[in-house]
């Protein structure tokens, strides 16, 4: 069984307005997005260890095997608890249109959420820095290569693959919020998250972790600069992906089915 596309859309409006009220209490709300950013850090350093060697190896299997190992961060944010800025790029926005909460609250959710999921995101690099688990070998050469992939992007390329991206994240997070099962959950957030996670697209926090660790072990035409340049056009594209092409057609579609009842 699923919820209905009405049921689905209150209880993500329901979602907005209480991550406006409980931004409320900055700490708190600080708190659990900086644990969103280190769960998402989880899935990139699996992906590294995990498909680095296949990549050394030149296995076909190479990017769907760390598309779907990176999987385990979003399945840490929604089994676990924590507010991902993402996801939160098409809830908040339903938030708004339906009149559960008023745009400053749920503008100040979002903030607090970027700066949480950064800060979160820069410890966990600095953690697995201190580690030295890629000083050397594959999982190093995976790291360098995508950091140096990711701050050299165009423009056009940066804002479009981060479109994609999280279209699939918020479609995943909206499926798995239609499922009544746990099976059924993971199974949306596996198949949507790992195809964006294979095909390369841009995710905002991801990079967040991805690209200071890279930075911190010295990776070559990593900058901070260059750093702050595929953070800024990314998170453009990742709102985009999330609100106007997920949040506004079900908005829609909810709201027509909603006019047709009442007539």
């Amino acid at each position: 069984m699923m919820l209905t596309l009405p049921a689905a859309m209150r209880d993500q409006a329901i979602s907005a307005q209480q991550k406006a009220l409980d931004s409320a209490n900055f700490s708190r709300y600080f708190v659990s997005s900086m644990l969103a950013g280190a769960f998402v850090g989880i899935g990139g350093t699996f992906m590294l260890t995990a498909a680095g060697p296949l990549r050394a190896a030149h296995h076909p299997l190479t990017a769907l095997v760390g598309g779907l190992v990176f999987t385990v961060g979003l399945m840490a944010v929604v089994f676990a608890g924590a507010e991902l800025a993402t996801s939160a790029m098409m809830t908040l926005p339903l938030g708004g249109w339906n009149h559960r909460a008023n745009w400053g609250g749920l503008s100040r959710a979002f903030g607090i959420m970027l700066l949480g999921n950064f800060v979160g995101s820069v410890i966990f690099a600095a953690l697995v820095w201190g580690s030295q688990i890629f000083a050397k070998g594959p999982g190093r050469e995976m790291l360098f290569a995508i950091g140096e992939a990711k701050t050299h992007l165009s423009v056009s390329a940066g804002f479009f693959r981060a479109v994609l991206c999280n279209i699939l994240v918020c479609l995943a997070i909206w499926a798995a919020g239609r499922a009544e099962t746990e099976g059924a959950k993971i199974a949306a957030i596996v198949a949507l998250i790992g195809m964006f996670a294979s095909s390369g697209f841009e995710h905002v926090v991801a990079n967040m972790t991805l690209l200071p660790m890279a930075y911190m072990y010295g990776a070559p035409g990593v900058t901070l600069g260059g750093i702050a340049y595929n953070l800024a056009v990314v998170l453009v594209g990742n709102i985009v992906g999330g609100a106007i092409f997920v949040a506004l057609p079900y908005w829609y579609l909810t709201s027509q089915q909603a006019e047709a009842a009442a007539n």
